[in-house]
């Protein structure tokens, strides 16, 4: 049973491997969203609002990305854990 719970462990931090990229290019996408909205001219103001909504929406899912790595960690932890029992 031991080989199982370190299975899994590493599937977990693999998981949150993956969120934690994903969450830097989500990062990445709002800061190049919110750089596009600020060199347009001031009279494109409606593609500056879609632009910093979008790049709002990106940051905010950079956040939720972490948050789950970071319960993704929590349990390969839990599970190695459990593993050296």
């Amino acid at each position: 049973m031991n080989g199982t719970w370190r299975r899994w462990a590493q599937q977990r931090r693999l998981i949150g491997v993956i969120y934690l990229g994903t969450a830097a290019i989500a990062l990445a996408v709002a800061v190049l969203l919110v750089m596009v909205g600020i060199s347009l001219p001031l009279t494109d103001t409606a593609s500056k609002v879609t632009l910093g909504a979008v790049g709002a929406f990106a940051a905010l899912s950079t956040v939720g990305l972490i948050v789950l790595a970071m319960y993704a960690f929590v349990d390969g932890h839990r599970y190695a854990k459990q593993a050296r029992r």
